[in-house]
Parts: C-alpha cells; sequence; structure tokens
C-alpha cells in the first residue's frame, strides 16, 4: 500500500535504548533516486506533546467539575449574548436544561422590564469591563427569580470574545426584605 499511496504516516509507541516508552510519528514515503525506489523515513518524538495535551485535559476536567458542582450558577455568551454554556445549578434554579438555552439570546429569559439596564451592563462588559447587577429573570415555569450576578468579559489575548457570568439567587432574601419592610411601614403608622 506504501508504493500504492506513496506516503503514510503514523503514531507508535517505541522503546528506547533506555528502556523507555516514547511517542513517535513516523513518516515515511518512496523516493526514486537513480532510478531506483527507495524507502525514506522520518521519525518525531512528540511525547512531550501527548504530556501538554494530557495535562490540558486533565486541568480542563477539573476545572469542569469545579463549575458543575459549585453552588453558582454560572453561564457563558457570545458577544451577541447568546446563552453558549449554563451550569447545572443553573439548571436548577432557572429549570432550563442547558440545551433549551444553547444558541438562545440570554434576554429570553431576563425579566422585561431589566432588560434595558442587563444590556447595558452587559455593554461595558463587553467593552471589557466587568460589571454586578442584579436582574430579575423569569424561570421556566414562569416564576420569577431574583440573580445576584457578576459579569466578566472572556478574553483570547486582548480581544473580547465572550462574557462569563456568576449568579446566585437572592430572592428569598428580597422577599424577606420586602416583608420586614412592610411590617416596619405598618408599625411606624
Amino acid at each position: 500500500t506504501l508504493l500504492q499511496a506513496g506516503s503514510v504516516e503514523f503514531e507508535t509507541l517505541q522503546r528506547t535504548k533506555q528502556g523507555e516508552l516514547r511517542n513517535v510519528v513516523v513518516s515515511a514515503r518512496v523516493v526514486t533516486i537513480a532510478g531506483q525506489k527507495l524507502l525514506h523515513c522520518l521519525k518525531r518524538d512528540v511525547t512531550a506533546q501527548h504530556a501538554v495535551m494530557e495535562a490540558l485535559r486533565q486541568g480542563e476536567e477539573r476545572y469542569r467539575t469545579l463549575i458543575e458542582n459549585a453552588n453558582d450558577t454560572i453561564w457563558t455568551t457570545d458577544l451577541d449574548g447568546k446563552l453558549t454554556f449554563l451550569n447545572r445549578q443553573g439548571e436548577l434554579v432557572t429549570g432550563y436544561r442547558s440545551e433549551e438555552l444553547q444558541g438562545r439570546p440570554l434576554a429570553e429569559v431576563i425579566h422585561p422590564d431589566d432588560v434595558e439596564r442587563v444590556n447595558e451592563a452587559l455593554g461595558g462588559v463587553r467593552s471589557g469591563e466587568p460589571r454586578q447587577l442584579e436582574v430579575r429573570l423569569i424561570k421556566r415555569d414562569g416564576e420569577p427569580l431574583v440573580l445576584s450576578a457578576n459579569a466578566a468579559p472572556v478574553r483570547e489575548g486582548d480581544e473580547v470574545v465572550g462574557l462569563v457570568g456568576f449568579g446566585r439567587d437572592v430572592t428569598d432574601q428580597r422577599r424577606s426584605e420586602e416583608a420586614l419592610q412592610g411590617v416596619a411601614r405598618a408599625v411606624s403608622k
């Protein structure tokens, strides 16, 4: 098959003289020199690249575990405000599955009275400035949810390519504060 294809490349394990296993990529091709077909092979050690890729995979797995098990809602959007990720806690508090919201504008779950204010704040984040805000969301079942949120830019080099948000459900806390204020008003009359 090498004669038909003209060249081939594959990865394999190779043992060194010291007995160490190394990942190598072998590139082989048929060359004709003075009318004679010869096999030309190059071997490239890619063990270090494998180690880097494994470390990245483990790091990604570790951070994914942290994000998925966080007590806060964590989400990401692209620059157009379309949801690209929602963690498990976000699914629990909103009632939406991440897949349902993926690619949809975040504004679809924001209370209509808060959309303009949130868009202004997120405009600042798109410009590179983190923001803190409280926002009312509408859960999948139609119930309101108050989220105390922080939003920050996601960068690739110097360029802002998206947004990441972290939020905590403060609905019960706000209801309690409103009830206390109602009691205080009733007592002061």
